[in-house]
């Protein structure tokens, strides 16, 4: 592709506003604060939780980097915690360390996942959710973790709050690939119920 061709391409593709219109009617879900200047969020409701995407910047001055976040509170019902990513991909900003890496008995998602938590027969029942792994296999670059909040924003999350979160570099301008993770929280979120692992409550934390 020659200079002329690259320019012309951005031209006429999609901006992040057009992606996210479209993402708004596969998902159901609302834009707030959004304009053509400043990237606002999206949320979808789904049963007592909310799942927001937003555009995080990390960085000062001209070295500022952006990075494509979806982010849901909910009431944790045992403290569980995991994180699971595709091997040899790095994408979140603070990976939890010291859980150990597990093989859940998928060969096909062993094999492209790393898979860590704190309680290994609740990783099982996790993923023995089909859907739930099939989701994860579509995205090339997914991640998804689930964080025990407490040490950040203390004021705003209550002891038992904890926060399922996907995060990548860069702006994710694919309609597909940004429907996939949005029915992904809501797969797993609803999975945390059925396992025994949170609680379908409003966990009265609204995200900024």
């Amino acid at each position: 592709m020659n200079l002329f061709e690259a320019i012309l391409k951005a031209l006429v593709a999609p901006s992040r506003s057009q992606i996210w219109a479209e993402v708004a009617r596969h998902t159901g879900a609302k834009i707030y604060g959004d304009s053509r200047f400043k990237a606002g969020k999206m949320v979808l409701k789904h049963k007592n939780w909310h799942i927001v995407l937003d555009i995080l910047k990390r960085g000062n001055g001209n070295s500022n980097s952006k990075f494509t976040r979806i982010r849901t509170p909910y009431i944790t019902k045992d403290g569980f915690t995991f994180n699971i990513y595709r091997e040899g991909f790095f994408s979140n900003l603070g990976k939890q360390f010291g859980m150990e890496d597990f093989e859940v008995g998928y060969d096909d998602f062993d094999k492209e996942f790393i898979i860590k938590g704190n309680d290994y027969y609740k990783l099982i029942k996790l993923l023995d959710n089909q859907n739930l792994r099939s989701l994860m296999q579509r995205h090339p670059k997914v991640s998804l973790e689930a964080l025990d909040t407490e040490g950040f924003l203390i004021s705003r999350y209550p002891k038992d709050v904890f926060k399922l979160e996907f995060i990548v570099r860069g702006v994710v301008k694919d309609v597909e690939l940004l429907v996939i993770l949005f029915f992904l929280f809501k797969e797993t979120l609803d999975q945390l119920v059925e396992i025994g692992a949170a609680y379908d409550r409003d966990p009265g934390v609204t995200l900024e």
